[in-house]
């Protein structure tokens, strides 16, 4: 199991609770704004089951990233913030039951806006390219001159990065599954379709879309000569191992895959 590491919330689901919130703290009857006439936010995040050991109502079985997803935040003022540590009074369901009464007075105001601004989800968030991969390079035990990382940076990985960076959230989730997952293959990394299905709850249909989407950005692909078993294989840089190495570089550093896969927080290889 991994060790407990606060992690921060993604730029999407802070945006999720606040088009949720009505700038309101959702603390039942409070009606203390999130953010005043200058633009100034004055709440704070709270989480339901804690981010870290200690913290109320922690819960041991979460994994991080589950810790700061939106279903485990709320965004309260901080008087309730304080106020609702009393894990006695306010136990997790209890919580939980705040949070979804406040959400639901403003799911018809969110859908009438979503139903009117289609926006592509790719471009809210920030891709954090890199601009050495020193570290990457020293934490690995690679012997490279700094023209051969600036090769290697700018001829494999920028032009990737460039690709990646249009997936959907979902889509880069699934790949998530297979460098989390994912056995060493002569490329790269390689994880049976079937296991990707069971581990995520996803139809296979829509998951086979997924895997078409990573196939066409040059990413990872079906292969396999059992149609019924087929793995997915993530594709090398002009054969360097990537996504082999990068998985190597978070268990050797305790960064986590998704702070580059879901974060884009790629400026963390320098």
């Amino acid at each position: 199991m991994e060790a407990a590491k606060r992690l921060a919330p993604v730029r999407d689901t802070i945006r999720h609770l606040f088009a949720f919130s009505g700038n309101r703290c959702a603390f039942m009857d409070c009606a203390h704004p999130l953010i005043d006439q200058h633009g100034c936010f004055i709440a704070e995040v709270c989480h339901i089951e804690a981010a870290e050991p200690g913290g109320p109502r922690f819960n041991a079985a979460m994994t991080n990233e589950e810790r700061r997803r939106a279903m485990n935040l709320m965004l309260l003022c901080h008087r309730h913030h304080v106020e609702s540590d009393d894990e006695v009074r306010f136990p997790v369901a209890a919580m939980q039951d705040m949070k979804a009464r406040h959400e639901q007075q403003f799911e018809e105001s969110v859908a009438a806006i979503a139903e009117s601004a289609l926006v592509d989800i790719t471009k809210q968030l920030p891709l954090g390219n890199p601009q050495t991969l020193k570290r990457l390079s020293d934490v690995l035990g690679w012997r490279l001159a700094p023209d051969e990382r600036q090769g290697s940076l700018d001829e494999m990985l920028l032009p990737m990065l460039e690709r990646f960076r249009l997936l959907a959230p979902e889509t880069r989730g699934v790949l998530l599954v297979i460098v989390e997952r994912g056995q060493e293959h002569p490329g790269d990394l390689s994880c049976p379709l079937h296991e990707i299905e069971q581990v995520t709850r996803t139809d296979r249909v829509m998951l086979e879309q997924h895997i078409a989407t990573l196939e066409r950005y040059g990413i990872a692909a079906l292969e396999g000569t059992n149609a019924q078993m087929p793995n997915v294989i993530t594709h090398t840089l002009n054969g360097w191992p990537f996504w082999r190495d990068l998985r190597a570089f978070c268990t050797k550093t305790g960064l986590i895959p998704a702070e580059f896969i879901v974060d884009l927080r790629f400026d963390l290889l320098d």
